[in-house]
């Protein structure tokens, strides 16, 4: 009974002393001391090598050798130094528990009988006491923290919604953030670490923090190509695997829509086969957050069904595939690369003329060897910017005098800086090992000097670019004919399984071919193949199976695009009669389209990209007013192929000797499809001058009418110039006009049919050689035939 009375006082008394200790010690100073005791004080300082401290009546010190560590106010808000104290309050409330049992009345020997356990309660009882109210002060400052995090992140993302490249990077941080296995809501940021790159791609750093410490990684990202504004945007991603991701303009946000959405791209892909096709998949960015038992193991498809029903289950895990509001589609470039990009490689000729300049230092001041490397015809421009140095020479050595610079300065530094200018750039003060305002004054005097002396800079720099695109031409000859031999190759195939890719252009192509011989494969057509990347706007036009043709998104990108992009199936069947055929041409359009800047690295359809920008407003516009865009249709179209003509007209001039320079070997299947085309194509042009010859009145009678039916477009043409200067027949002037015209187009049906006909006797041949020039010319004439209804005039790049 003693004992049970012994207990409950120790208890009581205790407990409220271990209450009383903890606020004591969180209120006040700690001086720890080497002989495992703690004074609690109020106020403690050091002087020298000695510890004070105030007591309620005095001031007190310690010696500095006595002293473990001095702990400052609120140390338990910190959540350090429990352990240390503990450790050292042990022994003192050892000593104070028997003072506190001594007070009570028991006999002696029941003391001694009971002290072990007397002192084992109280020990516990304060540790006990001591680590609740930690633990309570730790979780309450826990939680103060988490709810300021929380709060924060909420903010951040109302305050700041991202787009474009970011947006792509703020969805890996979520990634990042579940690699890491740290909780979304964990502290997070990102920043762009390098734009500046020649394939527009920028590189960003990822930083999680992962309880305390800060975990980094870089992720690249970049647009793919040029955004039609109607569909979907594409980025190209560097993480961990190359990755396409698409972002589809409206959120997709039902899960059962997306997986649809996905096994429509599967059916188009196995229709394809075996040309490479890329469609998204679930499990590209799954199997970095939720990786699955079997692993790789797994064949790909049976992985990607694991995926899906994984998600159909844990709905939580669909947010991981989520950009912005809706779903986006992941698809796996690992194996394969860009056409887009590896055309920007082969004509990235800026470089290349800035290194032609800078690594041949001496051929301006070498007439001799300035003639052996540019020709004979350009030692003029040698002859007349040799004057233009001596300027220069002279205002840099004024500058440099001027600002006591150090004498060191050679004349070849001089020349340096000369060529450097040439090529472009500007001199840094690091060039001339002085101030920046210094740099600054000889970049503003030399450009001065360059505009007063502007017609021998430009011709040398025209001279030294048209030097590099030869050169880079001759040196990519190979790979340019094998990447067209391709692109021909596709266009059958895509005809052969009537479908319609209906956006084709060198971001949505791929290169198929064995990584480990890149670049070298693609100089052969055969060791390599072009396939599909983003085929959102395909369509089957296949109509033996007795299906309706779909109705595919309208749009396009514009300099790929043609009206009829804009236009619904059954406006085109009832405009055009053949709507399988138009949703073939809209891709020979495009491919035409992408051999011109195979060869040249430019695109040749820019102005009337722009022009259809306008149009595609038009036909909107009018198909709301009277609901018929058919009647719309023929003004349009005249004005788009006008315009589309009279660009490959200019262009392939322009760019004609590149064009005849590179020639290519069609490949058999190519061949059939181009000469079948071409025929189609010359038989209506046939019909058209038949047509035109009989309905105009101009000029009558069958003697003169079946010469110029059989005329060649050259003879016509000299005869329009005798008529225009009144030799022969004479008319009145309302029908002089009318007879000129009629003229006119037929010297521009006629050059028409001599053109697919060239082209089409080359490919005749046992071994099909076509320069790019005449295939061109040659696939414009059937794109323009049939799109331009013979009803609706001529078009012709004339006045």
């Amino acid at each position: 009974m003693k004992t049970k009375i012994l207990i409950l006082i120790c208890l009581a008394v205790l407990a409220a002393a271990g209450s009383f200790t903890y606020q004591h010690i969180y209120q006040n100073q700690v001086i720890l001391l080497k002989n495992n005791q703690a004074v609690i004080t109020k106020e403690a300082w050091v002087v020298g090598d000695s510890v004070f401290y105030k007591t309620e009546d005095d001031t007190h010190s310690i010696n500095m050798d006595l002293v473990v560590d001095v702990k400052q106010r609120g140390i338990f808000n910190k959540g350090y130094g429990i352990v240390v104290i503990i450790k050292h309050q042990l022994a003192s409330w050892k000593h104070k528990s028997l003072e506190i049992v001594s007070q009570v009345p028991i006999e002696k020997g029941d003391l001694k009988k009971h002290a072990p356990l007397i002192g084992a309660v109280i020990i516990g009882i304060l540790f006990c006491v001591a680590i609740y109210f930690l633990l309570k002060k730790l979780a309450g400052v826990i939680k103060k923290r988490k709810t300021r995090v929380e709060d924060s992140k909420k903010l951040v993302n109302k305050e700041r919604v991202y787009e474009g490249q970011e947006q792509i990077a703020q969805f890996f941080l979520s990634v990042f953030k579940a690699q890491k296995g740290v909780e979304p809501s964990a502290e997070a940021t990102f920043r762009p670490v390098d734009s500046r790159r020649p394939d527009s791609n920028y590189i960003y750093e990822l930083r999680v923090n992962c309880d305390g410490d800060w975990a980094t990684r870089r992720i690249t990202i970049g647009l793919v190509g040029e955004n039609s504004g109607s569909r979907s945007t594409c980025y190209y991603v560097i993480y961990d695997d190359h990755m396409v991701i698409k972002v589809s303009p409206t959120p997709l946000t039902d899960f059962d829509r997306y997986i649809q959405s996905i096994n429509r791209d599967n059916r188009i892909a196995k229709k394809l086969s075996p040309r490479e096709c890329l469609v998204p998949r679930v499990s590209i960015i799954l199997k970095k957050i939720h990786p699955l038992q079997e692993g790789s193991k797994l064949p790909l498809e049976l992985m990607e069904k694991k995926y899906i029903q994984l998600l159909k289950h844990d709905t939580a895990l669909q947010n991981y595939l989520k950009i912005g509001d809706g779903f986006a589609y992941f698809m796996d470039l690992s194996k394969y690369f860009f056409l887009g990009h590896i055309l920007h490689r082969t004509h990235n000729i800026e470089d290349k003329v800035i290194s032609e300049i800078l690594y041949h230092p001496t051929l301006l001041w070498n007439p001799v060897d300035f003639e052996a490397r540019y020709g004979s015809q350009y030692t003029d421009i040698c002859d007349r910017l040799n004057p233009v140095y001596t300027s220069f020479y002279n205002r840099c050595y004024d500058l440099l005098q001027q600002h006591h610079i150090d004498g060191t300065v050679s004349e070849f530094n001089i020349k340096e800086w000369f060529l450097t200018y040439l090529a472009g750039r500007k001199l840094s003060a690091t060039d001339f090992d002085t101030k920046p305002y210094v740099a600054s004054e000889m970049n503003a005097s030399i450009l001065k000097l360059f505009i007063d002396k502007r017609q021998p800079v430009q011709n040398y720099q025209r001279m030294v670019h048209a030097f590099v695109v030869t050169k880079n031409l001759k040196r990519h000859n190979s790979k340019i004919s094998s990447m067209i031999v391709n692109l021909l190759n596709l266009l059958f195939w895509l005809g052969e399984k009537k479908l319609a890719m209906r956006d084709l252009k060198p971001d949505n192509l791929l290169i198929a071919g064995n990584p480990s011989k890149f670049p070298q494969f693609l100089d052969s057509a055969g060791m390599y193949s072009i396939g599909l990347i983003d085929i959102e706007t395909t369509v089957s036009y296949d109509v033996s199976d007795k299906n309706k043709i779909r109705q595919p998104p309208l749009g396009g990108t514009p300099s790929y695009a043609t009206p009829t992009h804009q236009l619904k199936n059954n406006t085109i069947h009832n405009v055009y009669k053949d709507l399988p055929l138009i949703l073939h041409l809209q891709d020979w359009y495009a491919t035409l389209g992408m051999i011109y800047q195979t060869v040249t690295g430019e695109r040749l359809f820019e102005k009337t990209a722009r022009n259809l920008l306008n149009l595609k407003k038009t036909i909107r516009e009018q198909s709301r007013k009277d609901g018929n865009p058919k009647a719309v249709l023929k003004d349009v179209s005249h004005s788009f192929w006008k315009m589309a003509l009279a660009e490959v007209n200019m262009k392939t001039k322009k760019n004609e000797k590149k064009l005849k320079f590179i020639s290519l070997i069609v490949s058999q299947e190519s061949k059939a499809m181009l000469l079948d085309t071409f025929a189609d194509t010359h038989q209506r042009i046939s019909e058209s001058l038949h047509n035109l010859i009989l309905s105009q009145t101009a000029f009558t009678g069958d003697k003169i009418q079946k010469s110029l039916y059989s005329a060649r477009p050259l003879r016509i043409h000299h005869f329009k110039i005798k008529f225009k200067e009144g030799k022969g027949k004479q008319l009145p002037p309302e029908k002089r006009d009318v007879a000129l015209k009629v003229l006119d187009d037929l010297v521009f049906l006629k050059r028409q049919s001599e053109q697919l006909i060239l082209t089409s006797n080359l490919l005749k041949k046992s071994v099909s050689i076509v320069s790019t020039f005449d295939l061109l010319k040659a696939m414009f004439i059937v794109v323009l035939v049939h799109m331009h209804q013979k009803g609706w005039g001529i078009v012709s790049s004339d006045k």
